[in-house]
């Protein structure tokens, strides 16, 4: 009677995963002031003031959100009473403070092909703009480097399917530069959600 020949069992084959060690305890160095007189007091306000700008940058980011929001509101505001497009403006607390505002000609990414085809669909076909990059798949590029130098199309070596494969389609959207300008083209009920849409880049400068 025949042996049943043994089937490989990739799963019992596969490498076992090692725990990871835990984390090692970092040497320390003590430096003796009479060395490096005042080390102590640099280290210990270094840490305090990068502590501080932590801090002061999760502040910033929250307060520039909030002005930037107004200054999105003001600046509807003002296209629809002057009918144009406001260049720059100065936002200024009723009791103090104030900041420049420019809304740029820039705009945030479209994230994939649904958003930037109800963009078209909504406001207009050329809102938005795809760029299109045709790249080399690396993995076929290196396998088959030989064989490239001579003409793709009529090199047999390579086969169909990964002819078919070769090259890498790469589709990037953006807002179309002037979208700002368009504004006034919608109806009143549509301009304001048209706006915050295409969601412009606000620059903010000190006064």
């Amino acid at each position: 009677m025949a042996e049943t020949a043994t089937k490989t069992n990739l799963f019992a084959k596969a490498k076992k995963v090692e725990p990871k060690k835990a984390t090692e305890q970092k040497l320390e160095v003590v430096i003796p002031e009479a060395k490096h007189e005042g080390f102590s007091v640099k280290l210990k306000r270094l840490a305090e003031l990068r502590k501080q700008v932590d801090e002061a940058a999760t502040e910033i980011a929250t307060l520039e959100q909030d002005v930037k929001e107004v200054g999105k509101e003001t600046f509807i505001d003002l296209y629809e009473r002057n009918k144009a497009k406001p260049d720059s403006f100065v936002l200024v607390g009723e009791k103090g403070g104030k900041f420049l505002i420019i809304m740029q000609d820039k705009y945030a990414g479209v994230p994939d092909d649904e958003t930037a085809s109800l963009l078209r669909e909504t406001y207009g076909s050329d809102v938005v703009y795809t760029n299109t990059e045709y790249k080399f798949n690396s993995a076929l590029l290196e396998k088959h480097m030989e064989a490239l130098s001579e003409a793709i199309t009529a090199c047999a070596a390579i086969p169909d399917e990964d002819k078919e494969n070769l090259f890498v389609v790469s589709e990037k959207h953006a807002i179309a530069k002037g979208a700002i300008e368009r504004y006034m083209q919608y109806e009143p009920g549509k301009r304001r959600e048209f706006l915050f849409t295409i969601n412009p880049i606000i620059q903010l400068k000190n006064r």
